[in-house]
């Protein structure tokens, strides 16, 4: 029975690991990357629903609102 020297073997080892997650990388990133910005983009549109939600509430009950200000829109009659 013959002697395998299992410390080149790991080494080997070590190695292809590392080549394989130095390759993985950009890819990870651009993943992290786009993720990120489907993230931003979500809450972006459900802050703008949220604020297009409260601006129909207040049209209806007669206030709107100017450069983010807010005024009380008065009947005429």
């Amino acid at each position: 029975m013959a002697i395998v020297d299992s410390t080149i073997a790991e080494k080997h080892l070590l190695q292809i690991l590392n080549d394989n997650h130095n390759e993985t990388q950009p890819t990870q990133t651009l993943l992290n990357q786009n993720s990120f910005e489907i993230t931003e983009s979500i809450e972006h549109n459900k802050a703008e629903k949220q604020y297009n939600d409260v601006e129909k509430r207040r049209s209806k009950r007669g206030i709107r609102s100017r450069n983010g200000q807010f005024y009380i829109r008065y009947a005429r009659g």
